[in-house]
């Protein structure tokens, strides 16, 4: 009887220990083109290489446009409530966690957010993009901890500003145009006015000439 209680709790402490030591695994969600929408920029995400996602310890899936959303994300919220993060293959889009890819980095190379990074399943497909691109630093996912995640979008900012300015000048150009015009309607009115009082003063001046007469 004590050695049948013994095996017993045995396995039941065996059984404990397994489920204890084993490793929650989460699985990224597919791209919903048209439908999803990036966490920080709120732009459509095409399903293309540049997607990349987060799954939440509750299961939950959000997704990016840019490696570089992904991690502006990290920054405000934290790594604790992630469950894992993803990436995709730039070549075959194949899902690969963030800390098994490698990566390519130039500020040139054109991303939705225009990070600049791209990601690779193997070291030597970054390595050779690199090459073939004549540009660039290959990169590890440490390296991306500590990489200054910066957007290299400030023309959009300044067309922006640009346009802004024509708009407040053209809209002087028509207030001015207007009130010159106004102006002058105003003037010839006045004038118009004073020739007609003009001329009854005349009338008014023969008129007493010819009593005067008689």
């Amino acid at each position: 009887m004590k050695k049948s209680v013994f095996i017993l709790l045995s396995v039941m402490v065996m059984i404990m220990a397994s489920a204890c030591g084993k490793k929650e695994e989460y699985t990224p969600a597919a791209i919903n083109e048209g439908v999803d929408r990036c966490e920080v920029c709120n732009m459509m995400i095409a399903d293309d290489h540049n997607a990349t996602q987060i799954v939440l310890k509750d299961g939950r899936s959000l997704k990016f446009d840019d490696i570089g959303d992904l991690f502006v994300w990290t920054k405000k919220n934290g790594l604790d409530q992630v469950g894992q993060r993803f990436v995709r293959d730039y070549h075959s889009k194949e899902w690969l966690k963030l800390e098994d890819a490698y990566y390519a980095y130039d500020s040139t190379f054109k991303t939705p957010m225009a990070f600049g990074v791209y990601s690779f399943k193997d070291k030597a497909d970054a390595e050779k993009f690199i090459e073939e691109q004549g540009k660039g630093v290959l990169m590890s996912a440490a390296d991306l901890d500590s990489h200054s995640w910066e957007s290299h979008m400030e023309h959009g900012h300044d067309h922006g500003h640009s346009e802004g300015q024509e708009g407040q000048e053209g809209h002087s150009k028509e207030s001015h145009g207007s009130g010159h015009e106004e102006g002058s309607h105003d003037s010839h009115k006045e004038g118009t006015d004073n020739s007609g009082h003009g001329d009854e003063n005349n009338n008014s001046q023969e008129q007493h000439k010819e009593t005067d007469a008689k």
